[in-house]
């Protein structure tokens, strides 16, 4: 942790200014006074568009007592998206703003849709969003806490509900004019996953059949994986024709935390709402659970379980918020969705059998458990082979 009053390098322009405004507002006191403060910089989980991420802890007088305060500061900056615009083509023009995507964050708590959100999944609170220039954006946050232990089964399931009751909640809602939902995001990852010579290139079959990896994934895997990217556009095809819903589209565990009340009901508090927007229904409930699978969030060993009870949990949420779509049509957009980690896979395997390390958030999170590498690739290739699979059902439901 920084000293005193100091901050790092990453988040120098932050004005002590603006916290004692901030801690007025959240202690309701207009003479409460900031004593100390200091940041400690949070590793940031690989998104490209976040600058930085800084913890602010401190002490302020209010009413004669010191009290200790913690915010989250995350500071984002500008990238220009219409590359990844353009490979969408002229029907997908309208999927986002390739000029705004990068503060879509701060868009989104800036207009009226955190407070439209309400029941057992909602936003992280902001208490300020702004504009540092015309490069960086940046948002005050609510401290969550670390809330490191990784949860049990059974609350992950729990989520599933919640996640349906929110997405059962705002059935094909148009949002606020100010805020232009992201659209057609899973299409533009599985793009932006692609490497610009093909996905031949990525998914090599010598690669796929190298000692390190060949004993884990059965014969064929390669071809199989190559042929499903390749007929990516069929589900995306088929999605755009499902019913949708306002969707976070990111909520796999890193995302997402416990509050608990003082009626011991639990909410499920989610940050990061960069990529929110609009999907079909079911396909927050398949990010959670294909990308918790492969993160390692839940143990692969129970994949299928685990995938079938956040599923049901899922339609259990939709039904109690007055949903009545078939669970047919969820099914597909959930199973779809597994295609979102099926475009990471290749350079994951390309990167262990090639350069013999797993980098981003799945490298990491070996770190922390003290995973050998061996080790953790053979628990990840469990979860890989239970996407695929999910993937392959999906499509047998386009034919």
């Amino acid at each position: 942790m920084g000293k005193q009053g100091v901050s790092s390098d990453k988040i120098e322009s932050i004005n002590p200014a603006l916290i004692t405004e901030l801690i007025r507002g959240k202690l309701n006191d207009d003479s409460a006074e900031l004593v100390t403060w200091s940041d400690s910089p949070i590793p940031l989980g690989g998104a490209s568009m976040t600058a930085s991420i800084a913890r602010i802890m401190g002490t302020a007088r209010s009413g004669g007592q010191l009290i200790s305060l913690s915010m989250i500061v995350k500071t984002l900056k500008r990238i220009d998206f219409k590359f990844l615009l353009d490979r969408l083509g002229d029907k997908h023009a309208d999927s986002f703003d390739p000029l705004d995507i990068w503060r879509h964050g701060l868009l989104f708590y800036r207009s009226a849709l955190p407070g439209i959100i309400k029941g057992s999944f909602v936003p992280a609170k902001c208490y300020h969003a702004e504009m540092i220039g015309d490069e960086f954006a940046r948002l005050w946050l609510e401290d969550l806490g670390e809330e490191n232990d990784d949860w049990p089964e059974s609350r992950h399931i729990q989520t599933s509900r919640h996640l349906g009751e929110f997405n059962g909640a705002h059935l094909e809602r148009e949002t606020a004019t100010e805020f232009r939902p992201i659209k057609n995001f899973l299409r533009a990852h599985i793009l932006l996953c692609t490497p610009a010579v093909g996905w031949e290139s990525i998914t090599e079959t010598d690669t796929w059949q190298h000692d390190k990896v060949a004993n884990l994934l059965p014969c064929g895997t390669c071809d199989r994986v190559r042929r499903m990217l390749n007929g990516s556009g069929q589900l995306m095809d088929r999605l755009a024709t499902m019913p949708w819903a306002l969707s976070h589209q990111d909520t796999d565990r890193r995302n997402l935390f416990s509050r608990i009340s003082s009626n011991g009901a639990v909410k499920t508090v989610a940050i990061d709402w960069g990529f929110v927007g609009v999907a079909a229904v079911g396909d927050d409930v398949g990010s959670q659970v294909w990308q918790n699978l492969y993160f390692l969030n839940v143990l692969p060993e129970k994949a299928s379980d685990y995938a079938e009870s956040s599923f049901q949990a899922y339609m259990e949420g939709l039904r109690a918020a007055g949903s009545n779509e078939t669970a047919d049509q969820v099914r597909f957009a959930f199973l779809s969705r597994a295609i979102w980690a099926l475009a990471m896979a290749p350079r994951t395997i390309t990167s262990y059998v090639r350069e013999g390390e797993i980098a981003g958030v799945l490298g990491r999170w070996i770190k922390e458990r003290g995973y050998t590498l061996k080790e953790a690739f053979e628990r990840w290739s469990v979860a890989l082979n239970t996407i695929i699979e999910a993937v392959e059902q999906a499509f047998t439901e386009t034919e």
